[in-house]
């Protein structure tokens, strides 16, 4: 269940954060955000699914990658023109116990080797029961260039610590350059 949700520069908000309970009504007038808001909480999950960032952003992503960014007065030709863009959104979420226990047999169940008893149930692989994620996008249109990402959080381990984790590896990275070579095609610095 999410119990938070910080959102940073995506779109519509600029800055906005909600804690969230078991039953949450999203609702306010035309172009307040709500559709914003649902489209950031499901970007931040298809980037911890997709193999790629074009993926994550693949439909039914709405728009285009550029267009994800806090626009501001200067519309999108402002925002192509500008040194640097950037969007943060991170989430807060908490696990029933359901779901701690399906994970655990089914890490337990991948880690068997065939025909092997199970391990015992008391010997659990993961014991998580909160945790988050944080996706934050960066970019300078106007240099044409990106900065080198920013390595990962570290996952959670059995007691809800950091552990080590790699970097992003270089399809990543093309798949960046790629998706904001496409989003600004046409587009010059004014």
């Amino acid at each position: 269940m999410l119990t938070r949700a910080r959102i940073r520069g995506y779109k519509s908000l600029e800055d906005v954060e909600v804690r969230l309970e078991s039953l949450a009504v999203l609702f306010g007038p035309n172009a307040a955000g709500k559709s914003n808001f649902l489209d950031a909480l499901q970007l931040v999950s298809k980037f911890g699914t997709s193999r790629t960032v074009k993926e994550a952003f693949d439909p039914p992503y709405r728009g285009k990658p550029i267009e994800s960014f806090t626009v501001g007065s200067g519309g999108l030709k402002g925002l192509i023109g500008r040194d640097s863009l950037a969007f943060s959104i991170e989430i807060d979420l908490r696990l029933s116990d359901a779901v701690v226990d399906a994970v655990d047999r089914q890490i337990r169940d991948m880690r068997r080797p065939s025909g092997d008893a199970p391990p015992h149930p008391d010997s659990p692989f993961f014991r998580g029961k909160s945790g988050g994620a944080r996706a934050d996008m960066q970019a300078y249109p106007a240099a044409g260039v990106r900065p080198p990402p920013p390595p990962p959080p570290p996952p959670l381990d059995r007691q809800g610590g950091g552990g080590e984790a790699p970097g992003p590896g270089p399809d990543t990275i093309a798949h960046v350059d790629a998706l904001f070579a496409e989003a600004s095609e046409g587009w010059k610095p004014g």
